[in-house]
């Protein structure tokens, strides 16, 4: 796929600070269901999702978004030699709030999607540094909702593959494994980032499937400027424990048992620290995309799918 092709697929919209945030809508004839937002990790665009959204979309809206600066997704023009240094946690959950508001501008009101007040409603999964940007969209939920109670209201929470805490000395994904060797193509930095995002043994066990993979990381525009301040922003991850305090939204914890780059331990301490607004989905031989494991992933699709539509029980409120 062409970057001219692949940013057709998307709608843009102008953020605060003049960046262009693309997205676009998987299942929008699915008419008075909550939709849901996904956010890919450190690298990723949303073409990597491949069948897990797709799988999702079955049965409700799937706002698929870039961040900014990668992707579909653009600098500001007067900033584009400087954009990197607008990136930041804090600053991509914002944009996510942008998308969920741009998305209601389009639709018509339902009672399943809108709250009494006529807050949007909306569900979000968050996958690695997404899945930092989501708690960063769910402490900005719990400000927005007491002062503006117009803005979108968080209904549902999926953390896959992360943390609250940094990642320094913890980590296989060092910025040796991003930087390209002497003499790499896209395709060898790939093998190697994949080999550490999938399972042990994945590239033996479905080989094909592995080179699919890795073929697919290559594509879209993903700038090593951009790579480098999201990592930049990851490791700035400060005091985000404390702050799982202030969720108070449903949450589905999921990760994988062997993944290296963000331990199981620090998915333990989410759900831990979560309390009774947690359920944990821990998968055996999991890898850090831990919903690919050669065989389409059923396992968490039915999870998560179950997660978003079962009601909302009682003493867990929303936002």
């Amino acid at each position: 796929m062409t970057s001219d092709s692949y940013e057709s697929l998307f709608t843009r919209i102008k953020a605060s600070d003049g960046c262009g945030i693309a997205y676009r809508v998987l299942n929008d004839r699915s008419d008075g269901k909550v939709p849901l937002v996904m956010l890919m990790g450190l690298t990723g665009i949303s073409l990597d999702w491949q069948h897990f959204a797709m799988a999702l979309s079955a049965s409700r809206p799937v706002i698929l978004m870039d961040n900014r600066g990668i992707g579909a997704s653009c600098f500001a023009k007067a900033d584009a030699d400087e954009g990197p240094s607008s990136i930041s946690l804090d600053r991509m959950a914002r944009d996510v709030l942008d998308v969920v508001n741009a998305y209601r501008g389009s639709l018509r009101r339902t009672a399943a999607q809108f709250s009494n007040d006529g807050a949007l409603e909306f569900d979000l999964l968050g996958l690695s540094m997404g899945g930092m940007i989501a708690q960063t969209v769910a402490r900005l939920s719990v400000v927005s909702s007491a002062s503006q109670p117009k803005q979108p209201k968080l209904r549902k929470l999926i953390l896959m593959a992360t943390t609250a805490r940094s990642l320094v000395g913890h980590t296989a994904l060092t910025p040796e494994v991003l930087t390209p060797h002497p003499n790499d193509t896209k395709m060898d930095v790939s093998r190697r980032m994949m080999k550490l995002n999938l399972p042990p043994n994945f590239d033996a066990a479905y080989p094909e499937r592995f080179e699919e993979i890795c073929a697919l990381a290559v594509q879209g525009v993903r700038p090593f400027g951009v790579v480098f301040a999201q990592a930049r922003a990851i490791g700035r991850l400060n005091g985000f424990i404390d702050g799982l305090k202030e969720i108070r939204v449903p949450t589905l914890v999921v990760h994988g048992t062997e993944d290296a780059v963000i331990p199981v331990k620090f998915g333990d301490e989410l759900a831990q620290v979560l309390g009774g607004f947690a359920e944990y989905m821990k998968v055996e031989g999991g890898g850090h995309l831990v919903f690919e494991d050669g065989m389409g992933g059923k396992d968490v699709v039915k999870r998560v799918t179950g997660f978003l539509n079962s009601p909302l029980k009682l003493g867990l409120s929303k936002l």
